[in-house]
């Protein structure tokens, strides 16, 4: 059943398709391949780290694709946090925000001003 699943994935990616069709590389890391084969830049540059990994390193794969998984987990959440954070309520930049604290307690006038 489990092969099903891994043939079925793989035959759903053009690029893990093909990657099978024209390298020596084991079903169960193509099926890694294929899950990276999302139509992004990303995942294009992804799927040609993990094929070149699998001919020269395979040793290195489930390392290489552990990482990619991070890295793509990482900026799914930077994404969401970037939608879902509010914006200031004052409006203003936190340098800004931070220099006008510094002047209620005499602070700003021993700092250089802020670069524009």
């Amino acid at each position: 059943m489990k092969r099903v699943k891994v043939t079925t994935s793989v035959a759903r990616s053009e690029l893990a398709a093909a990657v099978l069709s024209r390298y020596d590389i084991p079903l169960d890391q193509v099926a890694v391949i294929a899950e990276f084969d999302d139509g992004s830049e990303k995942g294009v540059e992804a799927v040609k780290a993990l094929t070149i990994t699998a001919q020269t390193e395979p040793a290195q794969f489930d390392h290489v694709a552990q990482r990619l998984r991070d890295q793509r987990e990482e900026q799914r959440l930077v994404a969401e946090r970037s939608l879902s954070s509010p914006p200031s309520a004052s409006g203003s930049s936190p340098k800004l925000m931070g220099r006008r604290r510094l002047v209620g307690c005499g602070l700003a006038r021993r700092m250089p001003a802020a670069p524009s």
